[in-house]
């Protein structure tokens, strides 16, 4: 394999993140606007819709668009594509017309727009970033770079060009909901108008020939992928419940905030990682990749070192600073889920490790284990601290024995020794809290 530096992966990487690092510059300009111009409630509002969303998509991919990068030929892949949105379009619509009617008697969320509205919204943001997260994995399995370059730009021109302007005439949560809508929609149209999978409509016989080749996608990587969704989605639902969309409004900016790197840096090295690794272990060189992710890892947890330290010590008068005064108390949330956010932060660069190795199953235990652990932990923090901090101080560490756990298996398969890479977290995290609390303690 080439020198780290100087790889195929680095290079594809590099493209991404070209474009992730001109959305980032328009974020900065942008997110103290929409901080100042946009209510807590606002921002509260918008993350419980966004994560209903994200959780009933999870279930509509049936884990489908996993098994786009599966199949030798390009037209195979194809039919997998045309079967994972047949899904998605299928159970969205299914959802919308079962939160219709149910509405009389049951209603999954409360935000101030009329609730009808806001499920048929729903049901167009479940189909559209349904679609977009399959056109991505096509993409990335033809090598388009620069096309999943510019999906990154078309989201932050959206709440430049969107979500300011509909905040400035007081649209509230509809601003954040269009903006969310008009990317997604313009990502699509983009990605459909150079690789368009969709040649051909296939018949029943061919769908269903689909599923069953890939049915391991189904069986095992469709409900660990939505376990892990739903644990990830889960404390924006019991935050809500429980405390509020107010008080979930500071949570979600700090989600907003740390978040960044996962979308900006993580996420496109996750896409050329699932590339990279398929490649690898189609070429039997599964040892080379489990060293290339011990490097990887290794890497990031040295170069998030320092600035983790910075930023637990100043978190809250930055926040203030930047976001506003209302945006304080955000800013200490912040700083306690920074270990946490690391962590995803790593986890996210290798998230198809398992996949790529075929260990679907386990993937499997694993979202499970992680679910039953983050829903005890809030539920230990809501019901023994009843206060929002301490419970996600509670949930933060329960997170963080999580993605510590998911990241050593990952290198168990690979053929890595297990103590390597506990070592190397236990040192971060001890070294990370030791330098912060003295950093803490000097202030």
């Amino acid at each position: 394999m080439k020198k780290f530096t100087n790889s195929d992966f680095i290079r594809s990487v590099s493209v991404l993140v070209s474009g992730n690092v001109i959305a980032q510059i328009i974020t900065l300009i942008t997110m103290p606007i929409v901080s100042r111009i946009y209510s807590l409630q606002a921002f509260g509002e918008f993350a419980i819709f966004s994560s209903t969303a994200s959780i009933v998509g999870g279930i509509a991919g049936l884990g489908m668009s996993s098994a786009i990068m599966a199949p030798k030929s390009n037209e195979r892949s194809k039919e997998v594509v045309f079967t994972a949105f047949l899904s998605v379009i299928l159970v969205s619509l299914l959802f919308l017309i079962s939160t219709l009617i149910l509405s009389p008697f049951l209603k999954l969320y409360k935000i101030s727009i009329p609730y009808h509205i806001a499920a048929i919204l729903m049901f167009l943001q479940i189909a559209l970033t349904g679609l977009s997260s399959i056109l991505s994995t096509y993409a990335n399995r033809l090598k388009k770079n620069r096309l999943l370059f510019f999906n990154t730009l078309i989201t932050a021109s959206a709440t430049l060009f969107i979500t300011i302007p509909l905040g400035l005439f007081g649209w509230g949560v509809i601003g954040f909901i269009s903006a969310s809508l008009f990317a997604a929609l313009i990502a699509n149209i983009q990605m459909l108008v150079q690789i368009n999978p969709f040649s051909r409509i296939l018949n029943f016989k061919e769908i269903t020939s689909t599923f069953y080749e890939f049915r391991d996608y189904v069986r095992f990587q469709f409900p660990a992928n939505l376990l892990t969704n739903f644990s990830i989605q889960l404390p924006n639902q019991m935050f809500s419940a429980t405390f509020g969309n107010i008080a979930l409004g500071g949570y979600s900016m700090c989600e907003r905030v740390m978040g960044y790197p996962i979308r900006l840096v993580a996420a496109p090295i996750a896409t050329i990682y699932f590339r990279h690794a398929t490649q690898l272990i189609n070429d039997n060189k599964k040892e080379e990749l489990g060293r290339f992710s011990l490097r990887l890892t290794n890497r990031i947890l040295l170069a998030a070192f320092l600035p983790a330290v910075l930023f637990m010590g100043y978190a809250s008068p930055l926040f203030s600073f930047v976001l506003g005064s209302k945006w304080g108390p955000a800013g200490e949330i912040a700083a306690i889920l920074t270990i946490q956010y690391i962590l995803v932060f790593n986890n996210q660069c290798l998230s198809y490790c398992l996949v790529v190795v075929n260990r679907q199953k386990t993937n499997l235990y694993i979202s499970i284990a992680q679910l039953f652990l983050i829903f005890g932990s809030i539920m230990a923090g809501i019901l023994i601290f009843k206060d929002l901090k301490w419970t996600i101080l509670v949930f933060s560490m329960g997170n963080v024995l999580v993605q510590s756990i998911y990241l050593t298996l990952n290198f168990y398969y690979l053929n890595i020794s297990p103590m390597k890479i506990m070592r190397t977290l236990f040192l971060f995290i001890l070294g990370t809290l030791g330098m912060s609390a003295l950093l803490h303690f000097k202030i």
